[in-house]
């Protein structure tokens, strides 16, 4: 969930950039589903309009929520 006030571009995948992940945006105060790998496993990345990488959080299978703070400038998943 984004507790940012502002829409949020996402990146899901090893490195913003890198043409192997995929993108999205996130509303404020929205929620949605999280593209994740076999493992269970995903890169959830913060990217600025060029789409290059802020902030990151590695999202394991046993992780549940992923959320962003008001600032929006740190995200974190549990």
């Amino acid at each position: 969930m984004s507790s940012c006030p502002h829409d949020v571009k996402l990146y899901y995948g090893d490195q913003p950039g890198d043409g192997k992940g995929q993108a999205a945006t996130v509303a404020s105060g929205a929620t949605l589903q999280v593209p994740r790998g076999p493992d269970g496993a995903v890169v959830v990345w913060v990217v600025d309009e060029k789409g290059a990488g802020l902030a990151s959080v590695h999202v394991t299978r046993h992780m549940k929520h992923i959320t962003m703070n008001a600032d929006c400038g740190r995200i974190d998943a549990n």
